[in-house]
């Protein structure tokens, strides 16, 4: 199978074998499901026929068609099952469809907690997304569900909850999933379960072991490859500072070009165990040398060059501030932090 760009924003794909491609374009049974974000759903909804409905569906149209959906799924036994995962994520919440076709214009959907109901339009956009997926897979069941980013909008927690059902789920009902994320809950659900992938720049890698995505997420670093573009830092800086504006002004007051100068700040990155996937992260994209900083604190003198030893180990320049932070008196002189002097020939010094 061949991937093209089409015109305007299109992809063309041509299937090698086309008989066999026919088997995977069926409407009625589709062999694989596109969950796209929903950003709610029309207040009103008219019954239309299948034919509209599973085009619509099929250029991924989701937000205006998620009553005719539900209805459709309402009529069949695969209901009750759809109402039971729905509840596994959502407890107490149940789904009220009611429709007339000898009399009704529109589809009535309602969302029931106890003696409360609400229309489907005033709904949750987390809510209505979870909806949409679980109505898809009970309704089509599908070999191949893909889903984009079906974190957004939900609670940490429901976040969880919704992967840890969707994992059972693939299994049960022998349906492969693919999730694009940008949430460490997402990833810290499936990190046992689910093989993942890094997607930067149109090329597409296995993670590994060595990478530690899991650690990563720890630092809350898993966007280090967005955040460095190949080429674009002559320096890299790492600081578990969250505010980097006093080290800002240090390093373009020593003669760094900010500009070319990435400053991350990861909370934890000056743990040696935290540190050393991150590096192995940004190595895959630049080589620029990498500085780490830490504020001095109360360490001894001992505990400062055992850390500078760890650090260069790793393929990192160390820098500990004289003082106990950077905000406090330090002689920039005796640090040489220039980006064409310093960087290269850094030295720690007490």
């Amino acid at each position: 199978m061949s991937v093209r760009k089409g015109r305007i924003t299109n992809i063309i794909v041509e299937p090698d074998n086309v008989e066999f491609g026919k088997t995977l374009s069926h409407l009625e049974a589709p062999y694989s499901i596109f969950s796209p974000g929903l950003a709610g759903v029309a207040r009103t909804e008219q019954n239309v026929s299948d034919g509209v409905l599973l085009r619509a569906i099929a250029r991924g149209d989701a937000n205006s068609f998620l009553r005719n959906i539900l209805y459709r799924l309402h009529n069949k036994p695969e209901w009750a099952d759809f109402e039971a995962d729905l509840s596994r994520v959502f407890p107490e919440i149940q789904i009220k469809v009611k429709f007339d076709s000898s009399i009704d214009q529109f589809i009535d959907v309602r969302i029931a907690e106890g003696n409360r109901q609400v229309p489907l339009d005033l709904a949750g956009t987390g809510f209505l997304q979870a909806v949409q997926i679980l109505a898809y897979l009970h309704l089509f069941a599908p070999k191949l569900m893909i889903l984009d980013e079906p974190d957004s909008h939900l609670h940490p927690n429901n976040q969880r909850l919704l992967c840890s059902l969707l994992s059972s789920l693939s299994i049960e009902r022998n349906v492969q999933v693919l999730i694009t994320t940008h949430s460490r809950h997402v990833l810290d659900t499936l990190y046992s379960n689910a093989k993942i992938l890094w997607v930067q720049n149109g090329e597409v890698t296995s993670a590994t072991m060595d990478d530690q995505v899991d650690v990563l997420l720890e630092l809350g670093a898993l966007d280090v490859r967005e955040r460095i573009a190949a080429g674009r830092y002559k320096v890299i800086v790492l600081t578990e500072d969250t505010i980097t504006d006093n080290l800002r002004t240090l390093m373009e007051g020593s003669g760094f070009e900010i500009g070319e100068t990435g400053l991350l700040p990861y909370n934890g990155v000056t743990n040696v165990h935290l540190l050393k996937p991150l590096i192995r992260q940004i190595r895959h994209l630049s080589q620029a040398p990498i500085i780490v900083h830490r504020d001095r604190d109360y360490m001894s003198s001992d505990e400062v060059l055992a850390w500078c030893r760890e650090i260069r180990a790793l393929g990192g320049q160390p820098f500990v501030t004289q003082g106990i932070d950077v905000e406090s008196y330090f002689t920039t002189d005796e640090y040489l932090l220039s980006a064409g002097k310093g960087v290269k020939d850094f030295d720690y010094r007490l």
